[in-house]
């Protein structure tokens, strides 16, 4: 993520820890935790934090519209949401328990042990568009998303994995093959904002795999030279 580089056992520590504190908070499997952070590392400990409390995470981005993000809260009912200070004021109706960024900075061990999720919890809560309508929630369950990675695994090359793309935004399920694939098979997650920041991304010398959709892609080509980048593949 820009330059900044994380180990596995950092990542893996700090999720722990963060675990620990939603249990202590009442995070079980089939719970609903929201996550709205923005796109940094912070975001990714958040995740797995929610998975290894046995609880399901909420896709809030940041960067959508108010009245949706609220409309989302309000419907998925979650009782926590991880988020940073200044977005706390969209959920101050929400009645949900927040957990602001800046207060995951110095986290102590907690008395609350995380309980592990089984196959048939839920992994993640998404929002359909909502264009033929109101959006609606999607969840998918933690054996749908193992099947993702292994099917991923089969098509991904160890030298791919060592630099995957994570550009899509939580609320699209291809987030998860980004960010999940590369973490379950020991690889490496190139962390941006979005697509259209690549050319400026301090690591972009280290990618070697780009899935994205076809109007995306071809976005990337008009915006400028990829000729410095290691291997394109499209999804």
């Amino acid at each position: 993520y820009g330059k900044k580089q994380l180990s596995f056992a950092t990542i893996h520590e700090q999720a722990a820890r963060l675990a620990r504190r939603l249990a202590f908070h009442g995070v079980r499997p089939g719970m609903v935790v929201g996550i709205a952070l923005p796109r940094t590392p912070a975001m990714v400990i958040a995740v797995l934090a929610v998975h290894k409390a046995g609880g399901a995470y909420l896709a809030l981005d940041p960067s959508y519209p108010a009245e949706r993000i609220r409309f989302i809260v309000a419907d998925a009912a979650a009782p926590v949401i991880l988020t940073h200070t200044t977005l706390a004021p969209l959920f101050a109706e929400s009645g949900a328990r927040l957990l602001l960024e800046t207060e995951l900075d110095n986290i102590e061990a907690e008395s609350a042990d995380p309980v592990a999720a089984g196959p048939g919890d839920l992994a993640y809560v998404l929002y359909t568009s909502g264009s033929t309508g109101r959006p609606k929630a999607v969840g998918i369950e933690h054996r749908n998303l193992i099947n993702l990675i292994s099917w991923g695994r089969s098509i991904v090359s160890d030298e791919e994995l060592r630099g995957l793309l994570f550009s899509t935004s939580l609320n699209f399920d291809l987030s998860a093959f980004e960010m999940f694939l590369p973490l379950v098979h020991g690889g490496c997650i190139i962390l941006v904002e979005n697509l259209l920041t690549l050319q400026s991304a301090p690591q972009r010398d280290k990618i070697r795999l780009i899935n994205t959709g076809p109007s995306l892609f071809d976005a990337l080509l008009r915006a400028g030279d990829t000729a410095t980048l290691p291997a394109l593949a499209q999804g």
